[in-house]
C-alpha cells in the first residue's frame, strides 16, 4: 500500500508539471503570435534596411540621391527614403526645458519627405513634410500621438517646441504633423513620445536607407540595390536586412523560451505516460482475480474499462487542480512584462487536462482494455 501511495503520488507530480507547462506554452505562444502580428502603427513589410552609418553627413545627400535616381526608375521599388536609424538598430533620445520649465523628453527620427508614406503611416493631424515648402527642413516637425498626450497639447498643429534641438535650430521648429502612434521599440514598452524632423544639420546623419520593394521579385531587387550602392559609394561594404526581420529578433527571447517549454511539456508528458503505463500494469496485475470475477458475474468489457481507468482519471484531476493555478499566476507575472498583452485565455484551464487526459486513457485504457477483455478462468486461477 505505500509504495502505491508513492507511485501515485509521483505520477501526480509529473503530471502536474506537464500539465503546467502546457499551459505556459500556450500562454507563451498565444502572446508571441499577438506580438507578431499586431498593428504597429506602419508597414514593416518588404522594407530593406540598407546600413549607411559608415557614410559621412558630407555624403549622405549624393549618395541617396544618386541611389533614388538609379533604383526609382524599376517598378519593383516605390519608394527610398533615408532615416538617422531603423527600429530596433539605435535610437536618438533627447531632453529638454520648455517655456514653462518644465522637462521634457521624446525619441528623435530624423527622416525625408517620403519617409511617412514609404513607412505606411498615418496622420492624424495636419501634414506631411513636403517639397512644396522648403522652410520644413529648418522650421517644422511631426510628432506622434504620445508626445500630444504626454505634454498635454490641446491643439497640437502650430504649437512650437520651445527648447527642442536648441543646438541644432536657430528658432524653436512648430509642429506641423501629428503621426498615429507606431511601435519603434518592442512590445514590452509602451509608445513613448516622438519628433520627427528634416533638419539637415542633423538628418544629414544617416543610420540607413529604406528602400520599399514588391514582392514578386525580391531577390532580383536586392540585386538592383546593391548595384546602386556600389555605383553610389564605391568601396564601402553592403550591408541590409528586412524591417520585419528587424523587428522579429526583438522577440527572439520569447519564442526561445516558447520553444523550450514545448519541448519540456512533451518530454514531460512522455515521462508522466510512462509512468501511468507502469502504474496501470501493476494495477491490473493487482486486480486481475477482481476483473476476471467481475467478468463472470456479468460486468461489460466498457463498464470494467470504466473501473479501472477511474482512478486514474482521479489523479490527473488532482494534478490539474495542483498545476492550472500555478500556471495562471505565473502567466500572468511573465505577462506584466509586456506593455501591450494578450489576457489569459480560459483555454488554459480546458486544453492541458483535456490532452492530458487523452494521452493518460490512451495509455492506462490500453492496459485495461487487454484486461478486459482476457479470458476470465485464467484470470480466476491467477495466483
Amino acid at each position: 500500500a505505500g509504495k502505491q501511495g508513492l507511485t501515485r503520488a509521483l505520477v501526480v507530480v509529473q503530471y502536474t508539471i506537464s500539465i503546467g507547462l502546457m499551459a505556459a506554452t500556450l500562454v507563451m505562444s498565444q502572446q508571441l503570435t499577438y506580438l507578431v502580428n499586431r498593428d504597429l502603427g506602419f508597414d514593416d513589410e518588404l522594407v530593406m534596411v540598407v546600413e549607411s552609418r559608415q557614410i559621412s553627413r558630407a555624403e549622405a545627400p549624393l549618395v541617396l540621391n544618386r541611389m533614388k535616381e538609379m533604383l526609382l526608375p524599376y517598378d519593383e521599388i516605390t519608394h527610398v527614403a533615408r532615416t538617422g536609424s531603423s527600429f530596433n538598430r539605435g535610437s536618438d533620445r533627447n531632453t529638454w526645458i520648455d517655456e514653462n520649465g518644465v522637462t521634457r523628453s521624446a525619441y528623435n527620427f530624423g527622416i525625408g519627405h517620403d519617409y511617412v508614406e514609404l513607412m505606411g503611416m498615418e496622420l492624424v493631424g495636419g501634414r506631411n513634410f513636403s517639397p512644396d515648402h522648403p522652410s520644413d527642413s529648418t522650421q517644422s516637425v511631426l510628432v506622434n500621438e504620445a508626445l500630444v498626450r504626454e505634454f498635454g497639447l490641446v491643439d497640437p498643429v502650430g504649437h512650437t517646441l520651445n527648447g527642442w534641438l536648441a543646438w541644432v535650430y536657430d528658432e524653436s521648429p512648430v509642429i506641423i504633423g501629428v503621426v498615429r502612434d507606431f511601435n519603434f521599440r518592442s512590445l514590452r514598452e509602451k509608445v513613448e513620445p516622438v519628433v520627427l524632423n528634416m533638419h539637415p544639420d542633423y538628418y544629414n546623419y544617416m543610420g540607413a536607407i529604406l528602400v520599399k520593394v514588391k514582392g514578386d521579385r525580391v531577390k532580383e531587387t536586392i540585386g538592383l540595390v546593391e548595384k546602386a550602392w556600389n555605383a553610389a559609394i564605391p568601396g564601402r561594404p553592403f550591408s541590409y536586412s528586412f524591417l520585419n526581420e528587424d523587428l522579429a529578433m526583438a522577440y527572439a527571447n520569447e519564442q526561445r523560451w516558447t520553444d523550450i517549454a514545448t519541448w519540456s511539456s512533451v518530454v514531460a508528458i512522455l515521462i508522466a505516460c510512462l509512468g501511468l503505463f507502469g502504474l496501470a500494469t501493476l494495477s491490473m496485475v493487482r486486480r486481475t482475480k477482481e476483473i476476471g470475477i467481475r467478468k463472470v458475474l456479468g460486468a461489460s468489457v466498457g463498464g470494467l474499462v470504466e473501473l479501472v481507468t477511474r482512478e486514474f482519471v482521479l489523479l490527473i484531476a488532482v494534478a490539474s487542480i495542483l498545476a492550472l493555478p500555478i500556471a495562471w499566476l505565473s502567466m500572468q507575472s511573465w505577462l506584466d512584462g509586456f506593455a501591450y498583452r494578450i489576457d489569459v485565455s480560459y483555454l488554459i484551464f480546458v486544453v492541458p487536462p483535456l490532452v492530458t487526459l487523452a494521452i493518460a486513457l490512451f495509455a492506462v485504457g490500453y492496459q485495461a482494455f487487454r484486461a478486459a477483455t482476457a479470458d476470465p478462468m485464467k484470470a480466476l486461477r491467477y495466483d
